[in-house]
This record gives structure tokens, sequence and C-alpha cells, in this order.
């Protein structure tokens, strides 16, 4: 009887072993592999960790996605509040943390050997709408450059909603010239509106204020200077006139394409000149001399208003 005691006893510690064992697997918290828990693991990423924190974001980035994240490292985040003449992340007003985290994710599951040249939709809203997500533009043409101003310098970190690139670099609110710079097919206009002849252009546009701007190629400025030859090609453009070619270019407001109208007047910068919109059945721009251009990228949208690529240089009257 003794030893049958003794040995329903023994079974009984074992259950209770088994039980408290049991019990404490099961009170461990499981890992949190999802962005918000790699972010949270990766030393260099702490600063982009902590602004996801603050801004209350872990529930998106924990969420589903899948998601990209551009992470800047802390090294970036540290020059950007040094630049901004911020102390730390406490001294960024929430609201604007907060839009600036979302600028520096997309949708979908891209690793850095899937990415392509082109624009896409941030999760961030600038100052002109809180419609039309911010454009981010990605450019693999020698390497893999984000907004014109941010490298990949560590790729493809993979949790379980996403994937996260590692960059150099804060993408603060991108403007109007920082689309213009970023894409290398506009490189002839960015250096016009860069010239010493063009510095009260350059201020109108980059003081305050919401414009939409029509941005010709590199290949317009080229048949440009095909169509002028007889009058000495864009050499033969003088300052003064090149200031009324980009004055044509832009009007005041931000302008998304939904909003336009058929056979639509627009009225431009160059003071009492205008141009007429069509978008039946194609997106196209007559200019006042009647020659056509046509709008190949639109909606590109910036914190300070609108970007539409077009492929032919506009003329107003000179």
């Amino acid at each position: 009887m003794m030893k049958k005691s003794n040995i329903i006893f023994k079974v009984f510690i074992l259950l209770v072993f088994i039980t408290l064992n049991s019990c404490t697997k099961n009170d461990s918290p499981a890992p949190d592999n999802t962005i918000v828990g790699t972010l949270a693991k990766n030393p260099s990423l702490k600063l982009f960790s902590q602004a996801v924190v603050k801004t209350n974001l872990t529930s998106l980035l924990q969420g589903v996605g899948p998601y990209t994240v551009f992470a800047p490292s802390n090294d970036a985040f540290t020059t950007y509040m040094t630049n901004k003449n911020y102390a730390n992340l406490d001294a960024i007003p929430q609201d604007i943390l907060k839009q600036l985290v979302l600028n520096h994710i997309i949708s979908g599951f891209t690793l850095s050997s899937s990415l392509t040249t082109g624009y896409v939709k941030t999760f961030a809203f600038g100052s002109s709408s809180t419609t039309n997500n911010l454009s981010l533009y990605i450019d693999t043409n020698g390497g893999q450059k984000i907004n014109g101003i941010a490298s990949i310098t560590t790729p493809n970190i993979v949790p379980s909603n996403g994937v996260i690139h590692i960059i150099d670099n804060v993408l603060d609110f991108p403007t109007i010239l920082t689309h213009i710079n970023a894409n290398q097919n506009l490189t002839t206009l960015y250096t016009l509106i860069n010239s010493m002849p063009q510095a009260n252009f350059l201020s109108s546009i980059t003081n305050n204020g919401q414009f939409t701007f029509f941005a010709p190629t590199n290949a317009a400025f080229t048949s440009l200077d095909t169509e002028l030859t007889t009058t000495g090609g864009l050499a033969g453009i003088s300052d003064v006139n090149n200031t009324k070619v980009l004055n044509y270019h832009v009007t005041n407001g931000a302008f998304l394409s939904n909003s336009f109208t058929n056979n639509q007047i627009i009225t431009t910068l160059q003071t009492s000149q205008t141009f007429t919109i069509q978008i039946n059945p194609s997106f196209i721009i007559l200019d006042i001399n009647n020659r056509t251009a046509n709008i190949t990228v639109r909606d590109i949208q910036c914190d300070n208003g609108v970007l539409y690529i077009i492929d032919k240089v506009l003329l107003p009257n000179f």
C-alpha cells in the first residue's frame, strides 16, 4: 500500500512539473518577426524604429502588408535632424514625423533586384493634397537612387510582412524641384532652372506656394533645338525669353489630372499667356502657337504641387 502511494505521489509531481513547464512556455511572448520587430532588433535603425513607435505606426507595420520600407540609418536620421535644427526626435512635431515615416513606406514586397525606374506612391501626404499620396522616384540607372538623394546601402532585410532596405539619407518631403532633379530625363530642364539668369524663377517656385508644373524632357529640348535651327536653336534663345518659356510651363495651384476638363484654358505664370489642355481621347496640350505636346506622366505628387512630364517644350509668344 505504501509503495503504491509513493508511485502515485511521483506521478503527481511529474504532472505538476509538466504543467508548470508548459505554462511557462506558453506565457513566453512570441518573437516579433514583423517589420516593427526587425527594425527594433537592428542597432543601425534605432532612430527610425523609435520614430515608428512615437508616431503610432506599429500597428500598420505589424499588419499583413506586404510593405517595402526604405529605412534611413541612424547616421542619416542624425544628419537630417541637424540640418533641420531638431535637437532629437521629440523636437520634431508629431504630425510632421508621422508623415516623414510614411514617406519611406510603399505597398508590396519589392526586393532590390525587382526595383524598376519610375514613380510609386508612398503612404504619406504632403501640403498639396489629402487624397493623392506623395510620389517617390526610383532610379535604377547605374545604381539604385531614391528621390535623387538616397542610395540603398543594405538591401533585402526580409521580415515576415515585407522587406526593408537601409538607405543613407532621409527622404524629406519632395518638392517639384526634388522630382525634376531626381529624374535623369529632366536634366536639361533642371540645369536651365538653376542657371544664374533664372534665379528669380527658381525663387518663385521654391518659396511658399502651390504650383502645377508641366516639365519637358531632355528629348523635348533636343527636338526644340532642331525646330529652331533657322533662328540659332536653343543657343539663340535669350535669358529673358528662357524665363518666359519657364513661366509658360507653370500655373498657380496644385491640379490633378482628374480636375481638368476637355479644352480647358490654363493660365500660366507668363502674364496673359495661356495654353489649352485636351483630355479626350488622350491628355495633350496645345500651346498658344497651336503646337502639340503629349502629357506622358501625370499626377506626380509633390509637397508644393503637382508635376507632369511632357514630350515637347511649350512656346509662348515672345
